[in-house]
């Protein structure tokens, strides 16, 4: 008959480390990528606390690496954690979008506008007139969360594909119902 090997319990103890080690790095990594948004953001106390989660699984990480180098495997794991943090962590931050961004919609004057398509979606816009390479064109400024910029550029690219669109990230102040939160860039 088939006899079934179990690996053994050193092979077992060893990838578990190297699993550990991976799991560890991806945690503290990616909660530094969002330490840095939220302290770009001006949210201090989120930025505190997930500083104490990346600095806590860091400190158990290296541990488990520098407790004994009897492997390369345990580097190797070590820096694709790191890999693998860096890349997890800016897709959370992607997601997690903190904070507003001001959409910019140049078109020529004479091509159709998206300004009532926008207006329709609930957005705000604001127009001004301007004076582009060639001819006037209707600037339009949609001040949004960042999680609705992809909703603003959508709206605009079926009213009008070729219109020129810039995202930025901003600070704003609207003393009727918020502090102002200046960011760190």
């Amino acid at each position: 008959m088939f006899a079934l090997a179990f690996p053994s319990a050193d092979l077992l103890a060893t990838v578990g480390i190297l699993a550990l080690i991976i799991g560890l790095r991806i945690i503290d990594v990616s909660a530094g990528v969002l330490r840095v948004m939220f302290i770009m953001r001006g949210r201090r106390g989120i930025a505190a606390a997930v500083g104490f989660v990346e600095s806590f699984t860091w400190l158990v990480a290296a541990a488990a690496v520098f407790a004994s180098l009897d492997t390369p495997a345990k580097a190797i794991a070590y820096a694709g954690g790191f890999a693998l943090g860096t890349w997890i962590g800016t897709w959370l931050e992607e997601k997690v979008a903190v904070g507003e961004t001001v959409v910019r919609v140049f078109v020529p004057m004479n091509a159709p506008s998206p300004t009532a398509e926008l207006r329709d979606a609930g957005f705000g816009v604001t127009e001004v007139r301007g004076e582009g390479l060639s001819g006037p064109v209707m600037v339009l400024f949609c001040v949004v969360t960042r999680r609705r910029a992809k909703d603003v550029l959508r709206i605009v690219a079926a009213s009008y594909p070729e219109a020129f669109t810039t995202v930025e990230n901003i600070d704003t102040l609207d003393l009727s119902h918020r502090r102002y939160q200046p960011s760190r860039v």
